[in-house]
């Protein structure tokens, strides 16, 4: 279970309420059907807190975080976490900032670290359909998308100050480390379907950071990687075993705590078949591997990279190629300002 209840409460055809239980103190984002001169469906947001909870809607499905809003074939949808499962079941180790002197600020235990397990979608688009929990049956234009979020291979943080999706050391190099509302969009998953949240999160005044802290807290937007996480406890024997011993090992054992994070990039991801560089630079099936080791008060951390980037392709049988695979494009995939996170 997640620390606070997050709602979402549906008002008929005029607006879909997001709202977080946090010690009896109400912080709501409220969605509306926005009027646009296009022909691209739009919604509207507003930012609230109160004492109280909304009260007179139609509907209410309890869930754990937002995803972010997608459009699908001219319909515009909210995509919600309904539910979730740890990821392992882990000892308690923190992470502690050295720069810091109020002890543990980063925390990297499974109770931080959940899976995504099912996903519910909401109609934002203006119409009798607009605050209805979507059937997402095979014809449903979101099928595929719920099939391939509900596939067991998306993970998410429940903390916000817990970002995932990027490395350590890019954290601790650009001072977001322990911080919320900070995510790396070239590894997650839903940047796309966060940008507008995020974008209307960038709104809020800076007069009152609590504003935006609280907007993290409810869990508003939830970034989530593709690819794996696992955590297993290692035990490391001291010194140098003597040859001649028999039996058990009699050294002294210290236990430290093996975590390992994949996260495929989402940028040009796909079958076995696709290859090379894209014209922005980034490399198929794009993968980066963290390893993370936390022994006593010390924590070490190792990353891999791996992607398909070959500088020649031979085979054009079911290849999806790029059809730009020039220098310029390796240029931008191995440029200072493409290696930064």
């Amino acid at each position: 279970m997640l620390d606070n209840t997050l709602y979402a409460r549906t008002f008929g055809c005029k607006h879909v309420v997001l709202e977080c239980d946090h010690n009896k103190f109400w912080t709501s984002l409220t969605l509306f059907p926005a009027d646009s001169s296009s022909s691209r469906p739009r919604v509207g947001a507003r930012f609230s807190q109160s004492k109280g909870p909304s009260s007179a809607f139609d509907f209410e499905i309890k869930v754990e975080g937002c995803l972010g809003i997608i459009s699908v074939e001219k319909d515009i949808y909210l995509v919600l976490l309904e539910s979730s499962s740890l990821a392992e079941v882990p000892t308690n180790q923190f992470l502690r900032d050295d720069n810091a002197n109020d002890g543990p600020v980063h925390q990297l235990g499974a109770e931080d670290v959940n899976c995504v397990s099912k996903v519910a979608f909401i109609c934002l688009s203006i119409g009798m359909r607009f605050g209805k929990v979507e059937n997402v049956m095979e014809s449903h234009p979101c099928h595929g998308i719920k099939k391939v979020l509900e596939n067991g291979y998306f993970f998410f943080s429940k903390h916000q100050t817990n970002d995932i999706t990027t490395h350590l050391a890019a954290q601790h190099h650009t001072g977001t480390f322990g911080r919320s509302g900070h995510f790396n969009p070239n590894f997650t998953f839903n940047a796309f379907m966060l940008e507008p949240l995020m974008s209307f999160r960038a709104t809020l005044t800076d007069t009152d950071p609590n504003k935006r802290r609280s907007f993290d807290m409810a869990r508003f937007a939830v970034p989530c990687i593709q690819g794996y996480y696992g955590r297993k406890v290692v035990s490391i024997h001291l010194g140098h075993r003597d040859p001649y011993e028999k039996g058990e090992d009699s050294r002294p054992r210290l236990d430290g705590d093996l975590i390992i994070v994949s996260r495929l990039s989402p940028s040009r991801n796909g079958s076995q078949y696709l290859r090379g560089l894209d014209p922005l630079g980034n490399a198929a099936n794009f993968i980066e591997t963290q390893m993370i080791f936390s022994l006593e008060n010390r924590v070490y951390s190792f990353i891999a990279v791996s992607g398909s980037a070959p500088r020649e392709q031979t085979s054009v049988s079911l290849q999806r190629q790029s059809s730009d695979t020039s220098p310029k494009s390796s240029g931008r995939r191995f440029s200072p300002a493409r290696m930064n996170p």
